[in-house]
C-alpha cells in the first residue's frame, strides 16, 4: 500500500475526511487542506524555545494560597435519611408493632449519625422518643391483656 498517495493494491483510494459543518458559535471554519496533506495536525509538544530564552512556565498557585471550598453548611444538608425513615416507621409502628421496633432501631442509628456529622437531629430524636413511648405502652397493654385473660379464663 502506498501510504503517501493513499492507493492500495485493490485499487481503492483513501481520501481525507470532509471538513466539519459550520460551527453555531460563529467561529470561522478552517479551509480544507490541499490534497496529499494530513488534515487537522495537532502538535503534541510545543517547539523548543530559541537559544538563550527561558521556556514558558505555567503559573501555579502558591502553597500559601487559601483553597476555595464549596461545602454546604450542616443545616443545608438536612437530617440523615435513615433518621427520617426511622421516624416514619415508628409512626406506622403505632398500628403495626413490628414496624415500630424497626423504626426505633433506624431512628437510633439516624440520631447517632446526625450527632457524628453535625446534622439536624429533630426527626431522628422524635423517632427515638415516640418509639420508646410506644414500646412501653405496648408492653403495658400486653401485660393487661395477659392479666385479663388469666383472670377471665380462671373462673
Amino acid at each position: 500500500m502506498d501510504e503517501q498517495h493513499g492507493a492500495s493494491d485493490t485499487g481503492f483510494t483513501l481520501e481525507p475526511p470532509p471538513p466539519p459543518p459550520a460551527q453555531p458559535t460563529g467561529e470561522p471554519v478552517p479551509p480544507p487542506p490541499p490534497s496529499g496533506q494530513q488534515p487537522y495536525t495537532i502538535p503534541v509538544a510545543p517547539p523548543p524555545p530559541p537559544s538563550g530564552q527561558q521556556p514558558y512556565a505555567i503559573p501555579v498557585a502558591s502553597p500559601t494560597a487559601t483553597p476555595v471550598t464549596y461545602a454546604q453548611s450542616p443545616q443545608a444538608l438536612g437530617p440523615p435519611g435513615i433518621g427520617v425513615a426511622g421516624f416514619v416507621c415508628v409512626i406506622v409502628g403505632l398500628i403495626i408493632p413490628f414496624v415500630g421496633i424497626v423504626g426505633l432501631v433506624l431512628s437510633w442509628v439516624g440520631l447517632s449519625q446526625a450527632k457524628r456529622e453535625g446534622r439536624p437531629q429533630g426527626l431522628a430524636r422524635a423517632g427515638v422518643i415516640v418509639g420508646i413511648v410506644a414500646m412501653i405502652l405496648g408492653i403495658i397493654i400486653l401485660i393487661a391483656v395477659i392479666a385479663g385473660a388469666a383472670v377471665g379464663g380462671g373462673s
